[in-house]
């Protein structure tokens, strides 16, 4: 019988991606750093995957890198790994890899500016990921409306074979209607 993943279980690594410039913010603030109701993005981020994960939380910072680690560090304890440039979402997950516990069977990265993922969302996601026995799991949404996002290309199996930009998709996969989760908060 498979385990079933429960709230903070030490099992779980979360990374929180925290190192973008936020250029679509038009901000010379962090982009994590805005404030949603007098509280920074990062911290909602944080705050649920503590729920998930206790304190076996990595925080890739970057861009203001200190005011980052201020902000997180004042109310949680978590590891942070920093990316000196920012060259992507998988480089940025290499940064972490070094902090990630051996005690560690599975790992969730977040980006620090999505802070609405709620934690039900995430030990549901887990839980699925452990069950299917996959080896990677991704969270998206299907919409009739999915103009100006990412999409998921996928096979009859829904098997990702590639994340494409709205700006660089093909008429054909526009026409896909699956998209990345992440794309969808922005």
């Amino acid at each position: 019988m498979k385990r079933k993943i429960e709230s903070n279980c030490s099992h779980i690594c979360v990374i929180i991606l925290a190192a973008g410039l936020g250029t679509r913010m038009k901000s010379s603030k962090a982009k994590v750093l805005h404030e949603l109701n007098d509280k920074s993005m990062i911290m909602y981020v944080v705050e649920t995957a503590e729920s998930i994960a206790g304190n076996n939380i990595i925080v890739v910072v970057g861009n203001q890198a200190d005011k980052v680690r201020e902000m997180v560090s004042g109310k949680f304890d978590t590891f942070f790994a920093y990316q000196d440039e920012q060259l992507g979402t998988g480089h940025a997950v290499l940064c972490a890899l070094a902090y990630i516990s051996e005690a560690t069977t599975e790992v969730v990265i977040l980006c620090g500016d999505v802070p609405l993922i709620k934690s039900e969302t995430l030990v549901s996601l887990v839980n699925d990921h452990v069950t299917m026995s996959r080896d990677v799991t991704i969270l998206a949404v299907n919409t009739d409306q999915p103009k100006g996002y990412g999409r998921l290309i996928v096979d009859s199996d829904f098997n990702v074979s590639e994340i494409v930009e709205q700006a660089d998709a093909t008429e054909e996969q526009k026409k896909v209607k699956i998209i990345n989760f992440r794309d969808l908060l922005h």
